[in-house]
């Protein structure tokens, strides 16, 4: 039984507003500060694009500022001695952008919380999940196996036609939910909706998404993904103010992702037009940097460039993230990833030979609708040896 975590995408949720108590009080700074959850191993800036990059002032272990007279890079590597896990945050702004930056230094615990063991059965096939964890199978009769901290949690379960959600279930210990779920006698019927992506183009493949979130779900439980205009969704009836049925219209061609997400009621329109795509973009690897180059930009609130090894052998990620305002003072079209930098130490870079993962992303956020374009390639990865489906699959986060 695999936990599904909280995956985030990509920067954002590194941008936490979280500073320590030791951080100094400053009203209207006159110069960038940045200020961290943790202390960084490494902070580092230069200005412009590839200015020389300087160390910046230290006022406290979490704490630092910066003194630049316009566009800016800040670099901010995360260490965890004890697993070897390393983050190289880089932030571009500009001098019209907030003068403070917050960034997290936050690794996954080492220890977890305590997480208890729930099993049961559900009769048809289908979804089973409790808080971040699901369990899943393509055929009937199966018994789920979950895991969950001590908590209240709302149990969502879905087959292809009907969905349940049995609200309040107690965990404070190993817990076998002795009613078997039966979604035919107890729960409701998922309604039929036709979804549309007018501006989708006929070599792209469109896919609908609707997922559901209660309180107590971080994860949201997938209820459909599949052809747009075969989609389920949850009845408004059986919905509770707090809870949040989310549609995701998404169109895919290769490696790249338009997508249109917002929360979705019955009755709400069926038409997404999606965003536009990011142009032209192509990878490289100059002097060991990760760069990448595009020729059109969507409008965007943010342009994120990542990477993520792929060897368990070396754990790093790498993360660039530019303000709409840096992009347009600097004219950029092309930018790299830079690790060369004084006291950069090697074991925080990703090795390029081997496996990793890269990504372009665009995201604009108008109130609750997210649009987003990206671009994914996933480099030197070994063909996967054919095995058996199991019966049982654990449902991965489609965030």
């Amino acid at each position: 039984m695999r936990n599904i975590a909280i995956m985030s995408t990509l920067l954002l949720s590194n941008l936490l507003a979280a500073c320590s108590d030791d951080t100094p009080v400053i009203d209207q700074p006159s110069l960038p500060i940045i200020t961290f959850d943790q202390a960084p191993a490494l902070v580092m800036f230069h200005e412009g694009v590839d200015g020389p990059w300087q160390p910046a002032t230290m006022k406290s272990p979490t704490f630092y500022e910066i003194d630049v007279s316009g566009p800016y890079v800040v670099t901010a590597v995360c260490e965890d001695p004890s697993t070897g896990r390393a983050r190289t945050q880089q932030v571009a702004r500009a001098l019209g952008d907030t003068t403070t930056l917050t960034l997290s230094c936050a690794m996954a615990p080492s220890e977890p919380p305590i997480e208890h063991v729930i099993t049961g059965h559900m009769v048809q096939a289908g979804l089973v999940q409790l808080g971040s964890s699901s369990d899943a199978s393509d055929v009937a009769d199966w018994d789920f196996q979950l895991s969950a901290p001590s908590g209240s949690y709302d149990l969502i379960a879905a087959s292809a036609e009907r969905l349940v959600v049995r609200r309040a279930v107690v965990v404070d210990g190993d817990l076998v939910v002795t009613s078997p779920i039966d979604v035919a006698a107890e729960g409701t019927a998922l309604v039929d909706v036709a979804f549309t992506a007018p501006n989708a183009t006929a070599d792209e493949t469109v896919a609908v998404l609707v997922d559901l979130a209660t309180p107590t779900t971080p994860l949201p439980a997938r209820l459909y993904l599949g052809p747009a205009a075969t989609a389920k969704a949850a009845r408004t009836g059986e919905l509770l103010s707090a809870d949040t049925q989310r549609v995701a219209v998404r169109a895919t061609h290769g490696g790249a992702l338009r997508e249109l997400r917002r929360p979705f009621r019955i009755d709400d329109a069926t038409e997404y037009a999606l965003p536009e795509p990011l142009g032209g973009v192509q990878w490289a690897i100059e002097h060991g940097q990760l760069s990448t180059t595009w020729t059109t930009l969507p409008p965007l609130d943010r342009l994120a460039m990542s990477a993520r090894s792929s060897d368990d052998a070396v754990i790093a990620t790498h993360d660039l993230d530019m303000s709409p305002q840096f992009l347009a003072e600097t004219g950029i079209t092309h930018i790299a990833i830079d690790t060369d930098i004084p006291g950069y130490k090697p074991a925080w870079r990703i090795d390029v030979t081997r496996p990793y993962t890269r990504e372009l992303t665009a995201t604009h956020q108008v109130r609750e609708e997210l649009a987003t374009s990206s671009v994914t390639e996933a480099v030197n990865v070994p063909v996967p040896d054919e095995r058996p489906t199991p019966r049982t699959v654990r449902v991965p986060s489609l965030r």
